[in-house]
Formats: C-alpha cells, structure tokens, sequence
C-alpha cells in the first residue's frame, strides 16, 4: 500500500512539474519575448524564416506580404486610420504554429 502512494504522488508531482515548466503556458509577453531574443527586430525575413524552419516543433502557418494590425489581429494592408494610429507592425509578417498544451482543454499557442 505504502509503495503505490509514493506510486501516485510521484505521478502527480511529475505530471504538475511538466505542466508548470512548459514553455507554451507562459504569458504572451514572455513567449514574445523568447522569440524577439531568437529573432530581435529587424532581422532580415528569410533569417527568420530559416531559424523558424531549423525548430521541427513550429509550424509556419503563412507568409504574408503585409504588416500586423493590431486592431484586426491579422495581416493587413493598413489603412489610413491605422496608418494614423499607428497600429500596424512591419511591412511584412510570418504566422507561426508554435504548438499546444492540455489541461482539462487543448489550447494552441501560435504567434
């Protein structure tokens, strides 16, 4: 009996450290911040591209010949609204399947 308790809390305390230390449930600002550390602005696309390809765990989803919008949340040609607000980052932006985690739900996380 004593040796399947240990059994189980082993399985439970395991299965809380793999939780806790996944990478994909830190915050937003934390994973933008890995990534800007492994691609900081400016870093030419196709570099980008080539350190996003090397990871086998992250998919790119697209390629888009347009900046970021900060008020639609997708690539878009801004307008001139967002060009006045300042809403749209980049010229050109990548969408990237960094992969998921479970917890009760399946959540992915892409950027």
């Amino acid at each position: 009996m004593k040796y399947i308790l240990i059994g189980i809390l082993t399985i439970i305390v395991v299965s809380v450290v793999v939780i806790l230390f996944n990478p994909l449930r830190r915050s937003e600002e934390q994973i933008r911040d890995d990534m800007l550390k492994l691609t900081p602005i400016g870093t030419n696309m196709e570099e980008v591209v080539v350190i996003l390809e090397k990871n086998n765990k992250w998919e790119i989803r697209y390629i888009s010949k347009h900046g970021y919008s900060m008020i639609g949340g997708w690539p878009t040609e801004p307008s001139p609204h967002e060009i006045e607000q300042n809403t749209v980052i980049g010229k050109k932006s990548i969408n990237v399947y960094l992969g998921s985690y479970n917890v009760i739900v399946n959540t992915g996380v892409s950027l």
